[in-house]
């Protein structure tokens, strides 16, 4: 039937269709058919429908922010017919009675789903046929920088980013820092080097707990009769795991209890590394014992820090 050009919200020559089916709005704006052509004339009213909401395909979707003066043009046939709005309402799907012909004028009324995503009024932007030899200050401003489809590509773009954040934060959850306590720092550490005995029997031991590690400091300083400020901590950070041969102990389970009971005291010949809860503490802690030097090589130095420094969360001292 002919073209619909709105300058305020950037709509560009979408061509109008006579009918108002599912089909002829998939393809652009319709006609009710039983309102007057979009061809103007004196006691005239035509209705044209359209979609709103539409990712691909931006339609009405941004009618709401029309504002009375505004201007729309149809373009039928050899016609070019230039709308003046000055009337927009919000109604029922059933209200229809604003899309009557008003004797001696000539209207056209956009209409469209409302609000967006929800659909259950519709919004009416009526327009009133003025000449077209003036350009009205309106037909300049433009109102949809931050439309719908603006806002559904930011919402898009942030929950990528999010899912983004979480499988970074998923990769490097599984290689936290883990924390070692010495009299010295420990660059590349061997099995002698750790603690002899612990709840996991023989072992290099290391924790993920920055507290623990202190307190396991303070119990080395006293067993030792050492000043606690001349024992260190060494931060290193575990990689490819699934490479060794190791035992997982997510929570207290009975197969946890039973290990330590069996196993403390006493080496471990099957696995090269041993991950648990640390029996003591009342919040999830985990321990890390590594059983064998073939471990030693998942097993990556970062920073050494002392008691001081650790407690104020900073402070490599190599």
């Amino acid at each position: 039937m002919g073209f619909i050009t709105i300058p305020q919200i950037k709509v560009n020559d979408i061509p109008i269709y006579h009918g108002d089916s599912e089909t002829i709005l998939g393809l652009g704006v319709g006609h009710v058919p039983q309102s007057s052509l979009p061809i103007g004339g004196n006691n005239t009213h035509a209705v044209l429908p359209a979609h709103s909401g539409r990712v691909n395909d931006t339609l009405f979707t941004n009618l709401d922010k029309l504002k009375n003066g505004d201007v729309f043009y149809l373009h039928v046939l050899d016609l070019t017919l230039k709308y003046k709005i000055d009337d927009i309402r919000i109604v029922a799907p059933n209200q229809v009675s604003s899309l009557s012909i008003e004797k001696g004028r000539d209207l056209v009324t956009l209409v469209t789903c409302y609000p967006t995503g929800i659909n259950n009024k519709r919004l009416l932007v009526t327009g009133e046929r003025v000449p077209i030899s003036k350009v009205l200050p309106q037909e300049k401003v433009q109102r949809n920088q931050f439309g719908y489809n603006f806002w559904v590509m930011l919402g898009s773009g942030l929950l990528l980013l999010l899912g983004l954040l979480y499988l970074l934060w998923l990769l490097l959850g599984s290689r936290h820092k883990l924390y070692h306590v010495a009299d010295r720092k420990i660059e590349e550490p061997k099995l002698s080097d750790g603690q002899l005995r612990g709840e996991f029997g023989e072992g290099f031991y290391l924790t993920d707990s920055k507290k623990l590690a202190n307190q396991w400091l303070d119990e080395q300083a006293h067993k030792k009769n050492q000043n606690p400020d001349e024992l260190l901590i060494n931060v290193y950070r575990l990689k490819k795991i699934k490479n060794l041969s190791r035992w997982i102990f997510k929570d207290k389970t009975e197969n946890w209890q039973h290990y330590i009971l069996e196993k403390q005291g006493y080496g471990d010949e099957k696995h090269a590394l041993v991950v648990g809860p640390v029996f003591t503490s009342d919040k999830k802690v985990m321990q890390y014992a590594l059983k064998t030097e073939e471990a030693f090589e998942h097993l990556k130095y970062i920073k050494c820090l002392n008691k001081n420094k650790s407690k104020k969360g900073g402070g490599r001292i190599d």
